[in-house]
């Protein structure tokens, strides 16, 4: 059985309107006519459900992931659930995926070996149901690509790596990007390069299918991922993200709210 403790949502009639429902949750009330209960597929009864505390998050790079991150390790730190910790860097466990030299090795005599994946690693169904177990949520978080690039150069300071004087280094990166990345167009294979989106690559995209991408490749990953997946977080919504998890999980709101949100940047909308 899950650890925490049970919540609920609930359900009664609305005093106010006659034949009204009044639905209480984290985030209510709410007040709905009978017929938006199926109109909007609501339960009228009671739902109670155990907080999900065996969780996978696929922290992909410059997408508000380390927010992400925060949400997730607090939530188990005040539950006392084991985390898999690379045993070095943080990003230790990425771009090669996780191997068992690599992470610290669970607690003896747990019923499972870890709880919860929130570093940075790269999607592997199978060795991280292994570490979690079969029943694991998978959450990602992706980002609207050209926001992703704005966070990356800002975030590594490659205006000052690369010397590129003049008030909007960024543009001038991208009249020529390989000027001051030679080989980004054609190393498929590096994760290294900068200023490269590799949310694809670290949500389990073959490396070896880079160099030839073909529609249906793009198509059947994101079907994929998909139906594999069960949230994917977007940081244009994040607000909203949230509460999608929050319900998914069944968290209380208090594990959502008491976040703070790290290394973050104001970029021009220009």
């Amino acid at each position: 059985m899950p650890h925490g403790v049970e919540c609920s949502t609930d359900i009664q009639e609305d005093s106010g309107s006659a034949g009204n429902i009044r639905i209480i949750d984290g985030l209510g009330p709410f007040v709905y006519k009978p017929h938006e209960l199926q109109l909007y597929n609501i339960p009228s009864h009671p739902r109670v459900c155990q907080p999900n505390t065996n969780i996978a998050f696929i922290k992909t790079h410059k997408t508000g992931g380390t927010s992400l991150m925060q949400v997730f390790q607090r939530f188990g730190y005040l539950r006392n659930l084991s985390f898999v910790l690379p045993r070095q860097s943080i990003n230790q466990l990425s771009p090669f995926g996780i191997r068992d030299r690599l992470y610290f090795p669970p607690t003896e005599g747990s019923s499972r070996p870890f709880d919860i994946l929130t570093y940075h690693t790269v999607y592997d169904r199978a060795g991280i149901t292994k570490l979690l177990s079969d029943d694991v949520t998978f959450v990602t978080i992706i980002r609207e690509p050209m926001q992703r690039l704005k966070s990356a150069f800002s975030f590594y300071n490659l205006a000052k790596m690369y010397k590129i004087p003049g008030p909007d280094p960024l543009l001038r990166f991208l009249e020529n990007p390989g000027k001051y990345e030679p080989t980004i167009t054609i190393d498929t294979r590096n994760f290294a390069h900068l200023t490269r989106n590799n949310i694809a690559l670290e949500l389990g995209f073959p490396v070896k299918n880079l160099s030839s991408v073909k529609e249906e490749d793009i198509r059947d990953f994101v079907e994929k991922i998909s139906r594999e997946f069960d949230l994917v977080m977007v940081l244009e919504y994040f607000d909203e993200s949230l509460v999608l998890l929050r319900r998914m999980l069944c968290w209380d709101m208090r594990d959502i709210l008491n976040f703070i949100t790290l290394n973050t940047t104001v970029f021009s909308t220009n």
